[in-house]
């Protein structure tokens, strides 16, 4: 069987909803970041770098870094590859999210919502970078649905750091596509399990 480590953060939800869109069956394994569970050197002999989420397949031993877990449970199963006619989309989309939404999203709602005494020099900054990033997706998804052509993981990888941006409030009323987007993600049944299963304790952090 499947093993995941993992918590409830928006890197360790990921999986989650991956493995409840495919029906596979798993078991979780609570690691409680707010104790420092993933920094023993127990949690270590799975990942060196002290993250989750580590999935355990017993084909192929311990897997880290989220994209690299969808990415081998979507050609483990041959499903949630987007549009197969064309596959550079969903290649396209996975390099997108781990390099251009994921950080950007994630440092500036930790500035704001972590380090609140930072200069605002620097939280305009990344605030720009953010719109920019929403504005690119915007684009994108005004010309299909889904990131990669029909659903696909990159869908889901996106799906947490979005979901939590669109949610404060200056961005309210802003970015239909992307608005229209989420609904129809967070219409299925995986998605909503995956974004509000409690996994012993959860913590708003990309970790």
């Amino acid at each position: 069987m499947l093993v995941l480590h993992s918590w409830g953060t928006t890197n360790g939800r990921k999986p989650i909803i991956a493995l409840e869109e495919l029906g596979l069956a798993y078991k979780l394994v609570p690691v409680d970041i707010t104790r420092g569970v993933h920094q023993t050197d127990a949690f270590r002999t799975l990942n060196p770098l002290g993250k989750i989420p580590v999935l355990i397949d017993p084909d192929t031993g311990p897997i880290f870094e989220s994209s690299a877990i969808l990415w081998h449970l979507a050609h483990k199963t041959r499903r949630l590859l987007g549009d197969l006619a064309r596959p550079h989309q969903l290649m396209q989309a996975l390099f997108l999210q781990a390099a251009t939404v994921q950080p950007p999203l994630s440092h500036y709602w930790h500035l704001k919502h972590r380090l609140p005494e930072r200069p605002p020099s620097e939280l305009a900054r990344h605030r720009a970078e953010v719109l920019h990033v929403l504005a690119a997706l915007e684009t994108l998804l005004n010309a299909r649905e889904y990131f990669a052509g029909s659903y696909s993981v990159a869908d889901i990888l996106m799906l947490p750091h979005i979901h939590r941006e669109l949610a404060e409030p200056e961005h309210d009323h802003a970015y239909p596509a992307l608005r229209a987007w989420l609904a129809r993600l967070e219409a299925r049944p995986a998605v909503r399990k995956g974004l509000t299963l409690e996994i012993g304790g959860s913590v708003d952090a990309d970790v």
